[in-house]
């Protein structure tokens, strides 16, 4: 018999074990590309409050507080700028409103803030390009990129490892309200952290509480901002979501101001790419590209998808061995678009596998590699129908642009001359209607041997011409008598 464990023991005997409750999650899409998360925790309480943005959905973009915005609320700075999302930024001195770290808005940095050994840094520019430097890196302001610059202190996660604290730090080792950011390894999501602290609801979390809080997550690297009164999270339409533990919002430096569409603004592209006239061959690793930002690659089974905000685009795809393409679409709010996209591979497609490219091939539907063309109408004489208009297709027939068969008669008498010669004068036999059978087919068979044509096309253009002379013969003559 198996031995049973303590949980089934447990079970069996009605028995309540001691451990932590598991956490309550409640999450959220408040706008479009950012998902909150509410969790509730007990043993010990805690209430943390955390936003995850997808800096690859279209519309997200952020801002910092600028030198003249400083020594507001977090709602204050988040109702000026319009923002959907905002939070208290760096440490600051009361007297000056400076930030301890370096500070920079709309592309300008404050005069009175620099980068130091004890701050790391979160620039970002006017779009999604964010970069989360260490503490280890002094980092001066560079206005060719850097659109807003928001400090803090310390690093809590290092390459998806949670920092570990010496219990001396007061700032890390006991618990406290906490605002942190966090940048995941693909620098593709931005995670941004508030926990409530010092009330009997929530008494906050220590340093490497928060790291372990970020990472799970999704955070790779992150950085504690200012806490304690100071943490806020501002949400348009809700207001502040956390409760600071001074009973009110505090008056901080400088913020972090998040941008996002309404929900349910956001489009999307999707579809396959594929090799044109063959939608089975799916191209995994294609890059399928919007001309007003946005870009992914498609998958193992080449799907494909593209978020955008509501307006008309180009879509561009690329991939090795094809030629590039781009095509027009519009999109609407929330709106679908499905596009498949095939791609024509360099040098052409060949679709009858003759050796030439479709867009070169005369006749591209028949294999043709000599690409004959008799009538030099551009239509290879194996697709040409009929252009003389004598009922035989120019695939057989001897002479496609003579109804008559003129062609047929010189080659004949060519024929006729040069055999009676070869032969010291002497005629060949007839065959009754004035001609040479012979030489006739023979003729015919010459003209379709230069042209490639097969065995059958032989037969039929001796007999084809046979019959037409018999014709000829055969019809009443106009002219009077002598």
């Amino acid at each position: 018999m198996q031995p049973r464990s303590a949980a089934s023991l447990a079970l069996a005997f009605g028995l309540v074990l001691a451990a932590p409750l598991r956490a309550e999650d409640k999450w959220s899409t408040p706008f479009d590309g950012v998902k909150k998360l509410l969790r509730t925790e007990a043993g010990p309480n805690r209430v943390s409050h955390a936003a995850i943005v997808d800096l690859a959905s279209p519309g997200i973009r952020f801002e910092a507080t600028t030198t003249k915005q400083r020594k507001r609320t977090t709602s204050s700075y988040g109702k000026l700028i319009g923002a959907q999302l905002a939070v208290n930024g760096d440490f600051f001195s009361y007297e000056t409103y400076g930030t301890s770290g370096l500070s920079a808005g709309a592309g300008v940095a404050w005069s009175d803030t620099k980068d130091n050994t004890t701050s790391g840094t979160l620039a970002f520019d006017t779009g999604t390009k964010l970069e989360l430097r260490p503490v280890k890196d002094l980092v001066d302001f560079d206005p060719a990129w850097m659109h807003g610059v928001v400090s803090g202190k310390p690093w809590v996660v290092t390459g998806s490892v949670v920092n570990s604290f010496g219990a001396g730090s007061s700032l890390c080792s006991n618990r406290h309200p906490r605002t942190a950011v966090g940048l995941s390894e693909d620098r593709k999501t931005l995670v941004v952290v508030v926990i409530d602290g010092r009330t009997k609801a929530s008494v906050g979390s220590t340093c490497a509480e928060l790291g372990a809080f970020l990472k799970e997550l999704g955070s790779y690297d992150a950085m504690n901002l200012d806490g304690g009164g100071s943490s806020a999270m501002y949400l348009e339409g809700k207001g502040v979501v956390n409760k600071p533990s001074d009973g009110t919002e505090r008056v901080v430096a400088n913020h972090l101001g998040i941008f996002a569409p309404k929900l349910g603004t956001v489009g999307s592209f999707v579809g396959v790419v594929h090799e044109k006239s063959s939608p089975d061959t799916l191209l995994a690793g294609a890059k399928v590209s919007l001309a007003k930002g946005g870009e992914t690659t498609t998958d193992v089974l080449g799907a494909y998808e593209l978020k955008a905000l509501p307006g008309s685009y180009t879509l561009t795809v690329e991939s090795p061995g094809y030629q590039t393409a781009s095509l027009k679409a519009d999109m609407t709010a929330g709106q679908k678009v499905t596009l498949d996209i095939e791609l024509v591979p360099v040098g052409g497609l060949d679709g009858d596998q003759d050796g030439i490219a479709d867009e070169e091939d005369n006749c591209p539907t028949v294999a043709s590699p000599d690409q004959t063309d008799t009538d030099g109408d551009n239509v290879g004489d194996v697709c040409d129908a009929d252009d003389d208009g004598d009922g035989v297709g120019d695939k057989i027939d001897p002479c496609p642009l003579d109804a008559d068969d003129g062609c047929l008669e010189t080659a004949s008498t060519s024929t006729s001359s040069a055999t009676s010669t070869s032969a010291g004068g002497g005629s060949p036999p007839l065959d009754g209607l004035g001609g040479d059978t012979t030489s006739d087919a023979s003729c015919a068979m010459g003209v379709a041997r230069r042209e490639g044509r097969g065995t059958l096309a032989l037969v039929a253009m001796g007999l084809v011409g046979a019959a037409r002379r018999l014709r000829r013969r055969a019809a009443p003559s106009t002219r009077p008598r002598a």
